[in-house]
């Protein structure tokens, strides 16, 4: 199954995403930058320190040898931070005897925030660190950054600095800290991201939700649409087309709409046209032979009675001659009026000739065709036509035929 998100959902995600990327670019550049410069800083100052103690350490003894065979550095070190605390007196210097150990206050547990070392000035390693061993000769890279120890004029060793930090727990937890804080940041920027994506994703969601219910609105018929935007944004732009591209599809509608009426009509009254007798009213010749056959057909197929009758106006050309065409017209169309009258819903008139009429009657039997036959018979022949003309006398005579099993039309 397909998984689809709303387009809140989307953008949440996006701008969360965007802003944790960045949180942590910015945390990561950061953080570089803090490590690399707070190291600088710490390694400056740890070095001139250790520069300044390895300097008293060496005017306290007087050389390098002769202050090995009484104490290490280190010890001496420590013993001048015990006594004096940190930062140490740079001129206090301690007595050559060491005191025991017994008698000095708690050594720091403080590692040194570098481990430096020292070489002589030839940079023969004196004392040395993690990378550099005593004995072994400095890099010469080394010791152009090297400083040196100088004692009454002379360069009596080379303090080494160390590229590599080798941070105490108080640089640690400063550190930490930072971290901390740049994690803090991070979460509390991704909560803003998140809450203002829901609110910036959700009024997107809804100007756009009101568009796509417009639009499915109209996919269904209904065409009058209207989204109401007042932004100027891309958003804004798109419901403002939307509603001129509405307007104009529902205006081309309706105008197609009566254009269809009108030509339904049109068509209508077509249609009307070809089949219908332009004198009398009724059906023409073509349309009574093709109803006529399926009327036929259904007769058959259902057994069912059907006849049909012929009428032909007598004498109808003496009419014409001693009257006029106006007046033999003006009869066609009284005696289509009679036979109007007298039939049923369901039965086929048709003007089939000049004076000749044809009557289909479905379901009807010849006797009961006789009958309408002679009921019209009647009808027609006491009519009154001296309104028409001064002894004026139309007759008619009519034709019945119920055989289904020739062909009429």
């Amino acid at each position: 199954m397909k998984l689809t998100f709303s387009l809140r959902t989307k953008f949440t995600f996006v701008l969360l995403i965007s802003s944790l990327l960045s949180l942590f670019a910015a945390g990561f550049i950061a953080r570089t930058i803090l490590l690399r410069q707070f190291s600088d800083i710490v390694m400056h100052q740890s070095f001139q320190r250790f520069h300044t103690e390895m300097t008293i350490y060496l005017e306290t003894y007087g050389s390098w040898e002769k202050a090995q065979q009484k104490e290490s550095f280190e010890a001496f070190e420590k013993r001048r931070r015990n006594l004096f605390g940190s930062p140490m007196p740079n001129k206090v210097k301690l007595s050559a005897t060491p005191l025991p150990e017994n008698l000095l206050p708690p050594l720091s547990r403080q590692r040194p925030s570098f481990r430096f070392a020292v070489a002589d000035p030839g940079g023969k390693i004196l004392m040395g660190n993690d990378l550099l061993k005593p004995g072994t000769v400095a890099p010469a890279k080394l010791r152009d950054m090297s400083t040196p120890i100088v004692l009454k004029g002379k360069v009596v060793a080379l303090a080494l600095p160390n590229l590599h930090p080798d941070l105490n727990d108080l640089d640690l937890g400063y550190l930490q800290a930072m971290r901390l804080a740049l994690m803090a940041a991070a979460f509390t920027a991704a909560l803003f991201a998140l809450f203002f994506g829901l609110v910036i994703g959700s009024r997107i969601n809804g100007r756009l939700s009101r568009l796509t219910a417009a639009i499915k609105a109209m996919q269904e018929g209904d065409l009058h649409q209207r989204v109401e935007e007042r932004s100027g944004d891309e958003i804004g732009m798109l419901a403002n087309t939307f509603n001129q591209m509405s307007s104009q599809l529902a205006q081309m509608h309706e105008s197609l709409h009566k254009s269809n009426l009108q030509i339904s009509s049109q068509a209508k009254q077509l249609r009307e046209l070809s089949i219908h007798d332009d004198l009398t009213g009724l059906y023409n010749r073509r349309h009574a032979n093709q109803e006529g056959t399926r009327l036929f057909e259904t007769a058959i197929k259902h057994s069912e009675p059907l006849s049909v009758v012929m009428g032909d106006i007598d004498f109808f050309k003496e009419i014409n001659d001693g009257n006029s065409h106006a007046t033999g017209d003006e009869v066609l169309r009284q005696i289509a009026m009679i036979f109007q009258q007298e039939a049923r819903s369901g039965d086929l008139l048709a003007r089939y000739g000049g004076e000749e009429f044809v009557l289909i009657l479905p379901h009807t039997p010849v006797q009961a065709a006789a009958v309408l036959c002679e009921r019209l018979r009647r009808k027609i022949e006491q009519h009154s036509w001296n309104e028409l003309a001064s002894n004026l006398a139309v007759t008619i005579s009519f034709g019945i035929c119920n055989d289904t099993t020739c062909e009429i039309f």
